[in-house]
């Protein structure tokens, strides 16, 4: 509606590469596509906007690269500008501030969404001519009718009834950075988890004294207290009281030795960043599911 009634010529072109059904997470892809293309309508006054879509080579797991590219006519991004493009409240062109507005948080978040996901997002712009950005991201080619039905008639009644009606799981998220808290708890949330949030070490244990989490995502290099004291608070905590909350530890280090470490100091797993958000929530889920069945 709003390229229509700016007279914008809107395209959309899917290449014949592209396979017919796709397996993703289309919240959070339909969140970053709406933002690229409303973001072109809104700093295009004449000409066009076209939405392509591309599948790409291999990627890591059998999946294939899908590249969504989004591009306009409109005012282009000044080359004194482009690093500040997808800061939070970036201004593109401070004398069309009161006909255009910044960006907002659409682009940072969308940003931290393609990182969490494993893709990357980028762009070409220039002033006065127009602009295009992209983002490619992993998907898997959706399993045929007959494969899906196959599985689905594999279920058991207990398996089925336990995803029924069952308790929305309450996390604690421990992220000292607030880009990657707000974009990791947004993308929980979506993923149907109650989340509260704290910035350091010291607030988590604070938190978790006073709330009751089935489990907390941790991160280790934090100020005041880093992830791994905060742990070692807790479990002494847990040892007088009796107790145990799931922690997993969330950091950058992804080597054998880091993980030692987390499970030395009390963890009870270990996630690297950036976040895969599907591996995360199939984590969390065989986490609380030991947890409920009794298995430490």
């Amino acid at each position: 509606p709003a390229a229509k009634s700016k007279g914008l010529d809107l395209s959309i072109t899917v290449a014949a590469n592209v396979p017919e059904v796709l397996a993703g997470d289309q919240t959070r892809l339909n969140q970053v596509l709406t933002n690229l293309a409303g973001n072109a309508v809104k700093f295009t006054e004449q000409g066009k906007v076209e939405i392509c879509v591309a599948a790409g080579g291999s990627a890591s797991g059998g999946k294939r690269e899908v590249t969504f590219t989004v591009t306009d006519t409109g005012i282009g991004v000044p080359d004194d500008k482009k690093d500040l493009l997808f800061r939070v409240f970036s201004q593109v062109d401070e004398s069309h501030s009161r006909s255009y507005g910044g960006t907002g948080l659409g682009l940072a978040i969308s940003k931290e969404i393609m990182e969490l996901m494993g893709g990357t997002i980028s762009f070409e712009s220039e002033a006065g001519v127009g602009s295009s950005f992209s983002f490619t991201v992993p998907m898997e080619e959706a399993i045929l009718k007959s494969d899906a039905l196959s599985a689905t008639e594999s279920l058991s009644c207990e398996t089925i009834t336990s995803q029924e009606g069952e308790r929305i799981p309450h996390l604690l998220l421990v992220e000292d950075d607030p880009h990657n808290r707000k974009a990791l708890g947004l993308l929980l949330k979506w993923a149907n988890y109650s989340i509260d949030f704290a910035e350091d070490g010291l607030k988590a244990v604070e938190m978790w004294d006073k709330g009751k989490y089935d489990l907390v995502l941790m991160d280790i290099q934090m100020p005041r207290l880093n992830g791994f004291e905060a742990t070692r608070a807790i479990r002494e905590k847990e040892r007088e009281r009796g107790g145990h909350t799931p922690i997993v530890a969330m950091t950058a280090h992804a080597f054998k030795e880091d993980e030692e470490k987390c499970l030395a100091a009390g963890m009870d797993a270990f996630i690297a960043k950036p976040i895969d958000i599907d591996k995360c929530k199939l984590l969390i889920g065989q986490i609380i599911k030991q947890k409920s069945c009794g298995v430490n």
